[in-house]
């Protein structure tokens, strides 16, 4: 992994499980995301990393950690679901719909979409087109 241009804070971002206590910590003591300054949860999550294992858990860690801090956005789970669609051989539909119940956790309006389904049903669907 090539660490150039990434604080303490981006490093620990990346862990598995996500560490909700040491990030708090570090934010609290001052600590800023190098990777993550100027990034919109909307842009990132347009770049699914499909069958890429610790990408798709890093870009989760990413999104927690954006959404958390206040990161502007404007629809991520219209970017994540009907922008890039997806199929279940891509992307599995567990890790796609604890993405989305990441997102409407931390306040994303879960609206139903172009087929009238909610991103949480469409991410359960197995295969996808809001």
């Amino acid at each position: 992994m090539n660490t150039a241009g990434q604080s303490l804070l981006d490093l620990v971002i990346r862990a598995d499980p996500y560490p909700e206590r040491q990030v708090r910590l570090l934010r609290a003591r001052g600590a800023v995301s190098g990777e993550l300054t100027n990034v919109s949860v909307d842009w990132l999550v347009r770049r699914v990393p499909y069958g890429y294992e610790d990408e798709l858990r890093i870009l989760r860690n990413h999104v927690r950690f954006l959404l958390d801090t206040g990161t502007p956005y404007d629809h991520p789970l219209d970017s994540l679901l009907a922008v890039t669609g997806y199929y279940e051989r891509e992307l599995s539909a567990d890790y796609l719909v604890e993405l989305v119940d990441i997102m409407v956790s931390r306040g994303l309006r879960d609206r139903p979409g172009t087929y009238g389904r909610t991103g949480r049903e469409s991410a359960s669907n197995g295969s996808t087109t809001v």
